[in-house]
């Protein structure tokens, strides 16, 4: 493993900084996190859930492990509309992944979620099956963005 910061302290899973790969001699995080690491020549993001199917649209979404994850493995029951996402820190990024066998359309502006869990996009995006985005939450404009589709 190639060590993107070499962070001496040693660091317990309730308050190591969420983001970052721990440099392998810090042994005390013991769960799974956010991490960014490369390892082989390769970058890995670390840590997904998989959230119970979507069966209605979603207004402030708040997935069980949203905080604690990189990626968000979506299925719904049917079309479904995700109009916001509970709000991130300044910088988080996610991956949302579409696994079931229906759309997840990402609403850009819906006044249906908080303004604080919006997404900022040019139109909506819709993730057929198989398909994924990359949201990032810009903590200047307090909205989520896609940054690749």
């Amino acid at each position: 493993d190639v060590a993107m910061f070499n962070i001496a302290p040693v660091y317990t899973s309730a308050d190591a900084p969420k983001g970052w790969y721990y440099h392998p001699t810090t042994t005390s995080v013991t769960t799974s996190h956010h991490a960014i690491h490369a390892d082989a020549g390769g970058m890995i993001m670390n840590g997904f859930v998989s959230p119970t199917q979507i069966t209605a649209d979603q207004n402030d979404y708040t997935p069980t492990g949203l905080t604690m994850n990189y990626i968000l493995r979506l299925s719904t029951d049917a079309s479904r509309n995700i109009t916001g996402i509970a709000a991130g820190t300044a910088g988080d990024i996610h991956l949302l992944i579409n696994v079931g066998a229906f759309d997840v359309v990402i609403v850009d502006e819906s006044a249906s979620s908080t303004a604080a869990n919006r997404f900022a996009l040019n139109a909506n995006i819709t993730l057929s099956p198989d398909e994924a985005c990359t949201i990032w939450y810009d903590g200047t404009s307090s909205r989520w963005r896609v940054i690749q589709n």
